[in-house]
């Protein structure tokens, strides 16, 4: 019992993996077969803020919806941990809901907020953007003039009392720059011009090195707009007596470098907006650890008052003090052992993020993002042109963040090797990836009518065509956007059977579509069969030029 006590959370290991490689179908998945059901489960919304910012990344916006929208109504949910408050400081703070720090809170809003402007919904973005400008408790600075940090305030408390933590503080307005800017550019899209200012005002304020870019969205002359996060995110530990106080480890150095986006136009470099290692070090973004504080305490006091009274009854042949001072000895050990700091957090959070107003063109297929001096980070972003809107259209866009080595093929290839969904392009003569051609769009009528335009399939049927989609088990929905209970699976470029497309100048756009795909090896008897009929012409966009595909290497069994 002692030792599960003593146990601290650690990050997901395949989550942390997949995502930061650029895998996110992989992590989504991964998140939504794991996913807990259960409310009242301590990581219910830990779980939901994970893969809802992993589906927004890889641009599943019928994933991420309705998490996110879970993620808003659980963080307005007074009260939360009440009922927890026992169990809590009889064993320990990982016992309650998890519900983040002030600044995994801030950030989660904005993620919600995100997703409603990549639906085209900016008055829901102005709600959840403001939701994130809470107000902070401000205990000032240290003697050395830095802000203080929790280390500071435990020590203060002690000498002060538990009265400094309720009352020695200052209520301030929030400095979260990318709030008040999202809100500002939320509140330019439906018009409400001045408010609009007045939050860019705000922004800039908060981060004064926002002046320029605040002055590019004040002019209104962009189309749209980037949410880019690049590197990782602090992790969460324990440190000081009994592992009691949690502090952030900084993953990804902070160093103020721009982001370099190139189109058509040229290239410009772009400010950091909100860096999260410096939000986890202020002490105004950081929950108090009173609580925890005053365990490791009590249970020091009940180990000492333990070894004391057991020696007294070792000494005096006294069994019944003896095995007092046992019991006082194994609780005390129990309370410090349940002292250490709660230490989950949301390990997909990034470093740093930056806001990009663009006007682009239908000349701009591709946009180029960077991290400067990270070649790493390089994205050569596809899915562009977006759809035309009445207001701007908004992406977030996950940067790749490896620890060691380039950036992968297809981040940076900037091709679209598969005909699909979002940006058909049905080139001449190509045919269904799972009959050796490239493409991966749904089966419908329309689809079915361009190939025989083009003298394909003339043998078959539509009935016929979509029954080798569903012998294989592929999932075949042309109506799977409208269906809000939709939860896409792996798709069959990457080993699934889904073939829905993430959104247009997305991270998962860009990788679904711009990896080099092995021919498609069939399951059933039906696919074989036909296929047997037909020349083996394999796409020279889903088989590298230098290795061209051989009959053997076409066979299923491979």
């Amino acid at each position: 019992l002692l030792s599960l006590v003593a146990c601290t959370a650690q990050p997901d290991a395949m989550l942390v993996d997949t995502f930061y490689r650029g895998e996110l179908g992989t992590a989504r998945v991964y998140m939504q077969n794991n996913l807990s059901k259960d409310r009242n489960d301590r990581d219910y919304l830990l779980d939901r803020m994970r893969l809802g910012i992993v589906a927004l990344g890889d641009g599943y916006p019928q994933v991420a919806g309705p998490v996110l929208d879970e993620v808003y109504d659980v963080l307005r949910t007074a009260g939360l941990n009440a009922d927890r408050t026992v169990s809590s400081v009889v064993i320990n703070e990982d016992q309650k809901i998890w519900k983040g720090e002030p600044f995994e809170q801030a950030m989660a809003y904005c993620y919600v907020a995100a997703h409603y402007a990549e639906i085209g919904s900016w008055d829901n973005t102005r709600a959840a953007a403001l939701n994130s400008l809470f107000h902070l408790r401000d205990f000032g600075t240290a003697e050395t003039g830095r802000r203080k940090n929790s280390e500071d305030l435990i020590r203060q408390a002690e000498t002060r009392g538990n009265d400094y933590l309720d009352k020695g503080y200052v209520s301030r307005e929030s400095n979260f720059a990318l709030g008040y800017l999202l809100c500002a550019i939320a509140n330019q899209q439906i018009g409400r011009i001045d408010e609009a200012n007045d939050y860019y005002a705000h922004a800039t304020e908060a981060n004064p090195a926002l002046e320029d870019l605040v002055r590019t969205f004040r002019g209104g002359k962009y189309n749209t707009v980037l949410i880019v996060d690049a590197g990782r995110g602090p992790q969460k530990t324990a440190s000081g007596p009994d592992n009691a106080i949690a502090t952030f480890m900084p993953l990804t150095p902070s160093d103020g470098t721009a982001l370099r986006v190139v189109t058509s136009a040229g290239e410009a470099d772009y400010p950091i907006v909100v860096d999260l290692n410096i939000l986890a070090r202020d002490h105004m973004w950081n929950n108090l650890e009173d609580v925890r504080i005053a365990k490791s305490q009590v249970g020091s006091l009940m180990m000492t008052a333990g070894a004391i009274t057991g020696m007294y009854g070792v000494q005096n042949r006294d069994n019944t003090m003896g095995y007092v001072g046992l019991g006082l000895l194994a609780a005390g050990a129990f309370a410090k052992a349940g002292a250490h700091a709660d230490t989950r957090y949301c390990e997909v959070m990034p470093q740093r993020v930056y806001v990009v107003p663009l006007e682009l063109g239908p000349q701009d297929t591709t946009v180029t993002l960077q991290v400067l001096g990270n070649p790493a980070s390089r994205m050569v972003v596809t899915g562009f042109p977006l759809e035309k809107s009445d207001t701007a259209v908004l992406r977030y866009i996950r940067l790749v963040a490896v620890r060691n080595g380039p950036a992968p093929d297809w981040a940076t290839c900037g091709v679209i090797r598969f005909d699909n969904d979002r940006v058909p392009k049905m080139p001449a003569g190509s045919g269904p990836y799972i009959l050796g051609g490239n493409s991966v769009r749904t089966p419908t009528e329309a689809v079915f009518d361009e190939y025989l335009r083009r003298g394909l399939y003339t043998d078959l049927t539509l009935s016929e065509f979509e029954d080798l989609y569903k012998a294989e088990g592929i999932s075949v929905n042309p109506d799977w956007e409208a269906n809000a209970d939709t939860m896409p699976g792996r798709h069959l470029l990457e080993g699934g059977v889904s073939l829905i497309a993430p959104l247009g100048g997305k991270a998962g756009y860009t990788r679904i579509f711009g990896k080099t795909a092995l021919p498609y090896a069939p399951k059933s008897e039906l696919l074989r069969d036909y296929r047997q009929r037909l020349e083996p012409t394999p796409s020279a966009a889903t088989w590298p030029a230098s290795e061209p595909a051989t009959p053997a290497e076409m066979n299923p069994e491979r």
